[in-house]
């Protein structure tokens, strides 16, 4: 049985605990078919992903989507750079959501947490268009010894359909054998 890890999160100007990573509190749903990453030559790789995240469950805190990839065995991540975009509400809503969108994008490397993706919209309506598009760009070199990895990406804490898409190339140091 997998132990809950609790994280606090900040609600309508207050904070509160929240279950994280705990299988029941999620509601699961996947990344589109075309999502991947994929290899491009020995040293460069592409991620084009995005998924379509909808209210989560009664009873869960938000919806996530793992994308599940293999890099080659024994390498390091020398860069990774993406053009990411959030749009909430998104898809069949009535375009007001009262509450602000939240977004948490991650990749995961042999259990290794690397290159967070935060994006966040606020709740006014005089805003404008609710969508975000964030350019990263991490340097900080990541070993690895098996190379599985997973995009996770989770949002919707207050329960409106939103769209998450990712654009990028990630850069592996040449192997040294």
């Amino acid at each position: 049985m997998k132990a809950c890890v609790w994280v606090m999160v900040s609600v309508f100007f207050g904070i509160a605990a929240v279950p994280r990573d705990c299988a029941a509190q999620h509601t699961h749903t996947k990344f589109t078919p075309s999502s991947a990453v994929y290899k491009i030559d020995d040293t460069t790789w592409g991620v084009g992903a995005e998924a379509v995240l909808a209210p989560p469950d009664a009873g869960t805190t938000v919806t996530d989507a793992d994308l599940h990839f293999e890099l080659p065995d024994g390498g390091t991540i020398s860069k990774l750079q993406a053009t990411i975009s959030f749009a909430f509400p998104w898809g069949p809503t009535a375009n007001i959501c009262p509450q602000p969108g939240e977004a948490l994008g991650i990749f995961i490397i042999d259990g290794k947490r690397f290159a967070p993706i935060i994006q966040k919209l606020n709740s006014s309506p005089s805003a404008g268009a609710r969508e975000i598009t964030t350019f990263v760009s991490y340097d900080i070199p990541l070993h690895y010894t098996k190379g599985h990895g997973i995009l996770h990406v989770e949002a919707n804490p207050f329960g409106c359909w939103s769209n998450w898409e990712i654009q990028g190339m990630i850069s592996l140091s040449p192997r040294h054998e």
